[in-house]
C-alpha cells in the first residue's frame, strides 16, 4: 500500500536543507540504501533551489510543496510551486546544471511548467526489503577466479 507524505515551507534559501533532510529521512525509512538517499538528496536540493532562485518575485515569496510517496517499487518525489514568473534566460546563463543532475540520478523525472506553477517529479527504485526471500532465485552459479600465478611471477612474489 502507498505512503505519501507531504510538507510545505517557504520558498526561502533556509528551507532548502530542511525539506532536504526530511524527505531524506524519509527515503532511508523506504529502504533506500545510502548512495540513494544522497542522490534523493541532490536532487531535493536542486529541485527546491530552483523553486527559491525562480518561482517566484523577490518581494512577494510564496510556498513550495514537497511529495513524498513509497509505492512499493519506487520513491515518488514531488516538488511544487504555484508561482508564475519561471523567468526565461539563456542556457548559458543558468549557471547550474540542477536538472541535468536530476535527470541523470532518478529513474524518470517530469517536468512541468504552467501558468500556476511548476511541478517536478522524481522517481528512485526502492529495493526489495533485505528480508524478502525471492520467489524466483536466481541458480547457482559458480565463477572461476582467475590465476594470479602468472602476476605474482612477473612482481616477484
Amino acid at each position: 500500500m502507498a505512503t505519501t507524505m507531504h510538507v510545505s515551507a517557504d520558498a526561502v534559501g533556509s528551507s532548502i536543507c530542511v525539506l532536504r533532510n526530511v524527505v531524506a529521512s524519509y527515503a532511508h525509512e523506504s529502504g533506500l540504501s545510502d548512495t540513494q538517499v544522497y542522490a534523493v538528496k541532490l536532487c531535493v536540493s536542486e529541485a527546491v533551489a530552483n523553486v527559491v532562485k525562480h518561482a517566484y518575485p523577490q518581494e512577494a515569496r510564496g510556498p513550495v510543496e514537497v511529495s513524498v510517496r513509497d509505492a512499493g517499487t519506487e520513491l515518488s518525489v514531488v516538488v511544487a510551486d504555484h508561482g508564475n514568473e519561471f523567468r526565461r534566460v539563456r542556457w548559458e546563463d543558468q549557471g547550474g546544471f540542477g536538472l541535468s543532475f536530476i535527470s541523470r540520478l532518478t529513474r524518470g523525472c517530469t517536468f512541468t511548467a504552467t501558468s500556476g506553477g511548476t511541478t517536478v517529479e522524481m522517481l528512485f527504485p526502492l529495493s526489495p526489503p533485505r528480508n524478502v526471500v525471492r520467489a524466483d532465485p536466481l541458480p547457482h552459479t559458480t565463477v572461476p577466479t582467475p590465476s594470479l600465478r602468472g602476476v605474482r611471477q612477473r612482481n616477484g612474489i
